[in-house]
């Protein structure tokens, strides 16, 4: 689910986050986790910064699906004109591709909402970042452990 499903179904999204984690809390504690992981984005908009995000929300719901329809297509292109790349390494490249041109579409059409979007992209990495310890991502590329680093996302959000 994209940040675009998630501003346009805000309100229902978040409406069913509390008994979904309610719910969750009555499951063994690794089934418990990993719905406190899977979820991290809901509630990182629904909670975390849920008072933030509230002046911003019109012009969020009203310009996300161009946004991203706008950057699927650059961010493809992109991983179009580059050959013999692996597919992990690509479909990592496509994603930081899209979080830059994401971020900064949304901010050019809701230039107030700037600061809380890119904390929500910074708090979405430090989750990420919990993955970093698990044996198998070192075998990620280097491409991929990167998203998962919020000093190098930072660095590209100074750049927006």
């Amino acid at each position: 689910m994209s940040n675009s499903d998630i501003y346009l179904k805000y309100e229902k999204i978040c409406t069913k986050l509390e008994p979904a984690a309610e719910c969750s809390r009555k499951c063994s504690p690794l089934a418990h986790a990993q719905f406190h992981q899977l979820s991290a984005n809901f509630r990182l908009h629904c909670v975390d910064f849920e008072e933030e995000l509230e002046d911003h929300l019109s012009c969020l719901q009203k310009n996300t699906v161009k946004v991203e329809k706008k950057c699927n297509e650059l961010c493809e292109q992109q991983n179009d004109d580059e050959e013999n790349i692996d597919i992990q390494k690509a479909s990592c490249k496509k994603n930081e591709c899209n979080l830059k041109c994401h971020l900064k579409g949304l901010i050019e059409y809701c230039p107030e909402s700037s600061k809380v979007q890119k904390k929500i992209t910074i708090q979405k990495t430090r989750e990420l970042e919990r993955m970093r310890g698990h044996e198998k991502f070192n075998l990620l590329p280097f491409e991929c452990q990167q998203l998962h680093d919020h000093k190098h996302v930072e660095r590209i959000l100074d750049d927006l």
